[in-house]
């Protein structure tokens, strides 16, 4: 997503209960949940900040491999410590 007020848009999201994240300049990241594209786009213009991009990224096949793994080697090193 692209606006021209991130750390507007942040806290504004932030409010709703939506916990989305600058990725620099005005780009963010809002993970999926209760509230849609839409919903989210509508929030923020009429808060009166301007949307210039807005697209929904679905994880690869990838993305969804190295969530699991990295999760449970996280698990096995945390259990090897204890």
């Amino acid at each position: 997503m692209e606006v021209d007020d991130a750390e507007r848009a942040c806290e504004l999201l932030a409010d709703a209960g939506i916990a989305a994240v600058i990725e620099g300049g005005g780009s963010m990241r809002v993970p999926q949940g209760d509230y849609g594209p839409a919903d989210i786009n509508a929030m923020l213009v009429q808060a009166g900040i301007a949307v210039s991009h807005l697209a929904v990224k679905c994880p690869t096949l990838e993305d969804a491999f190295l969530e699991m793994t990295s999760s449970r080697v996280a698990e096995q090193e945390a259990s090897n410590y204890q």
